[in-house]
């Protein structure tokens, strides 16, 4: 492309023109041809001198002298001149619009060449894309807005953002149906966050976005609990699913509305089939004129005499709907045999604990009702467990199990007295848990470094070295005990001696003992009688917690105000798998009642 001449500046062209075309302006009032033609404004008709519609610089018709006729090729008249102003670089576009710095006139537009562009002076070589550099897009110079999201995208300035054919990049185009909101191309036929237009959020209330506008699919009859999803004429969207309110039992009338027990829904109405007359038995079934509802049959009312308050008709007869065994609760509700009807209910007054043996009778709570009468199945004898089972004779019923108290080791001689024994038996005498008591075969282990000991009695921890034995013992001398984690004559194991007192010895030694086997004995040791009653009963306990790594002895009831620790060894090799407790009467004979092994409590 040739690039036009130098210009003049702007101005001064177009002060030029302007002065040309006042130059000759004036009256056309002459009568020489020749002085007419000299006229700016003027020319000769052929008769006379007549008014130009325009300077002689400007004028196709008479540019630059008259009868000089511009034509189609260079159709305008620039200072005279006729010029085609969209290739005149001195012309370009308009009279007076000069092209520099290389440009050239094209299509009346003063551009640079081919692959150059405008520096603000003068064309220069453009390094880049015109397709895709937002300051020259499409063409040199055309600058894409920087506000927004504005970029070039095969040389169009467009908004990735919004635009569906450069979604987010240039040349992401999105799916038919589909617009571009926020760079991202979306459905907003169903789009939640864009539903019918970009940016259109679901408002409170709607579920979702059904073909471009909100909705609440679990309310919206022409989408109930999907898009799309019409209900039929007459149903209404109840909770996402088409209902019938004229009949739905839970949604009659309108959604959620739930008829009560035993009516139906009639035309959108709770009814009570069984005495309505305008729906009888069934909705919609009238009785006739005269007629009531009775148990859901029309009958003839006048067939009753006059009911007193309190009595319905029923079958043509009054009657008590509240103890009517043919009519309870409604007309026509028989109660089975045996059964009698108690405020309009049928119940049988033998197993009724709201009824029992008559209307009315209320057993307590934890009671049953056997028979006709209310009764403890935990503890009656004669319905031990369930109604009519009979504990056998001298049984008692512990927690609904028939038991034999003179010798239940879990109920020894009351309920709930458990005895905690491996073998033999270990409920003696109806009052006591005596565990092997002189039995052959029935000994506990007897530990290496004391044989001669006469280990009589043992009892099972509930738990390895946590628990307490409680019991009574009647020694003079001392009493003996061990804990062991078998039933062996091993080691190591804890031996423990209550010093006693005898008028031959009235100083005994009390110890708790460590025993390692071949190893130096560990020891607590305390010096006097620790038996208040020499002789005499001594309630004792023994306990074993591993958690605080301590054996203890007391005397009184653990647990009560009577309890003392008497004796209480700490052990930091405490020996946390005891299993056994073993008891001694040595030389002189000791007497061990009222035995019983028991978790230990957290509070001790």
């Amino acid at each position: 492309m040739a690039s036009c001449p130098s210009p003049l500046v702007f101005l001064l062209v177009v002060c030029s023109l302007t002065g040309l075309a006042l130059a000759g302006t004036g009256d056309c009032n002459v009568s020489s041809k020749k002085s007419c033609n000299e006229k700016d404004m003027c020319c000769w008709n052929g008769s006379k001198c007549a008014t130009l519609t325009a300077s002689k610089a400007i004028n196709p018709l008479a540019c630059g002298a008259c009868g000089k006729v511009c034509n189609s090729v260079r159709p305008t008249c620039c200072n005279g001149l006729c010029t085609s102003t969209l290739s005149d670089c001195s012309n370009c576009g308009q009279c007076g619009i000069k092209c520099t710095g290389g440009m050239s006139c094209v299509n009346g537009a003063c551009q640079c060449p081919t692959k150059q562009c405008w520096n603000g002076t003068k064309c220069q070589k453009f390094i880049g894309s015109l397709a895709t550099d937002r300051n020259n897009c499409g063409v040199c110079g055309m600058q894409c807005p920087k506000t927004g999201a504005s970029c070039c995208c095969n040389g169009n300035c467009t908004d990735y953002k919004t635009d569906a054919t450069n979604c987010g990049v240039c040349g992401n185009r999105c799916a038919a149906g589909y617009s571009c909101c926020n760079g991202r191309c979306k459905d907003t036929s169903r789009d939640p966050i864009n539903c019918g237009a970009c940016g259109n959020q679901l408002p409170a209330g709607s579920t979702n976005c059904c073909n471009g506008s909100p909705s609440n699919t679990k309310s919206d009859n022409n989408n109930c609990g999907a898009c799309g999803n019409q209900c039929s004429p007459g149903s209404t969207c109840c909770n996402g699913s088409c209902k019938n309110t004229a009949s739905d039992t839970s949604n009659c009338g309108a959604c959620g509305n739930q008829v009560p027990s035993g009516q139906k829904c009639c035309g959108g109405m709770p009814t009570d089939t069984s005495n309505d007359t305008g729906n009888c038995g069934v909705c919609g079934k009238q009785c006739d004129a005269g007629w009531t509802c009775s148990n859901g049959t029309c009958v003839d009312f006048r067939t009753c005499k006059q009911c007193s308050l309190g009595s319905t008709c029923c079958g043509g007869s009054c009657t008590d709907l509240g103890s009517d065994a043919t009519n309870c609760g409604v007309c026509g509700n028989q109660c089975s045999p045996g059964s009698t009807c108690c405020g309009g209910t049928c119940t049988d007054f033998s197993s009724d604990a709201s009824n029992c043996g008559v209307c009315g009778n209320q057993c307590s709570q934890g009671s049953t009702c056997c028979g006709g009468s209310c009764n403890d199945l935990s503890s009656d004898t004669s319905n031990c467990g369930a109604c009519g089972i009979v504990a056998p004779s001298k049984s008692t019923c512990c927690n609904g199990t028939p038991s034999d108290t003179a010798s239940d080791v879990s109920n020894c001689g009351r309920c709930g007295n458990q005895c905690i024994g491996r073998t033999g038996s270990d409920c003696v005498g109806d009052i006591q848990c005596m565990s092997c008591a002189g039995e052959a075969g029935c000994s506990l282990y007897i530990p290496a470094h004391y044989r001669f000991y006469d280990w009589s009695t043992f009892y099972e921890l509930p738990a390895d070295s946590l628990g307490y034995i409680q019991f009574t013992a009647i020694a003079y001398i001392d009493v003996h005990l061990v804990l062991s984690p078998e039933k062996a004559f091993t080691t190591p194991l804890y031996e423990i001696i209550v010093g006693g007192g005898a008028p031959w010895d009235m100083n005994r030694e009390s110890q708790i003992v460590h025993i390692y086997g071949d190893q130096p004995d560990k020891a607590d040791y305390y010096l006097g009688t620790k038996l208040d009653n020499p002789g005499n009963q001594n309630e004792l306990w023994v306990s074993i917690d591993r958690s605080s790594r301590t054996v203890q002895v007391g005397k009184g009831v653990k647990g009560t105000a009577t309890s003392t620790t008497i004796m209480s060894f700490h052990d930091p090799d405490f020996l946390d798998n005891l299993r056994f407790i073993g008891f001694s009467s040595w030389t002189q004979p000791v007497t061990y009642t009222s035995m019983a092994v028991y978790p230990l409590p957290e509070s001790f």
